[in-house]
């Protein structure tokens, strides 16, 4: 092998690790702007999500003071009235899921046996209690 051989080999050696390398770096740009992608794709779904329940809880509990929860007394069967047009429902609406139409109040009332008192109880927080009758707190007798 010749001098002149051994230096068109060695350019030719590293043309092709040069080709090599910027086809590696483009693989790796190209790498990156995917995985950058696919994070703000994944982080658009998630926003999309959270917008989407904090949209339908906001629609079920608008629609909770349109539907009144009753027991018929003859067939003991639960049934939903809806206010605005008197209608009878025999079903809960799938819109509420799981969900009660009427979930447990906030606040209740309560007795304590050793100071002789009746108090009101958050159901929340069950550590805030308090001896005047709470704003919103409706009686039931």
């Amino acid at each position: 092998m010749t001098r002149e051989n051994a230096k068109e080999l060695l350019k030719a050696h590293r043309v092709a690790k040069a080709g090599i390398d910027a086809s590696a770096q483009t693989i790796a740009d190209e790498r990156s702007d995917w995985e950058h992608m696919h994070q703000e794709l994944a982080a658009t779904r998630l926003q999309r999500r959270f917008r989407g329940r904090r949209i339908h809880r906001a629609v079920v509990d608008s629609f909770r003071n349109v539907l009144e929860q009753v027991v018929d007394p003859y067939s003991g069967k639960t049934k939903y009235v809806d206010l605005r047009s008197g209608s009878v429902l025999e079903r809960k609406p799938r819109l509420f899921g799981r969900a009660e139409v009427h979930p447990d109040p906030e606040w209740s009332l309560r007795y304590d046996m050793v100071r002789q008192r009746h108090y009101y109880l958050n159901s929340r927080r069950p550590e805030s209690t308090t001896l005047h009758m709470p704003q919103g707190f409706l009686p039931c007798f």
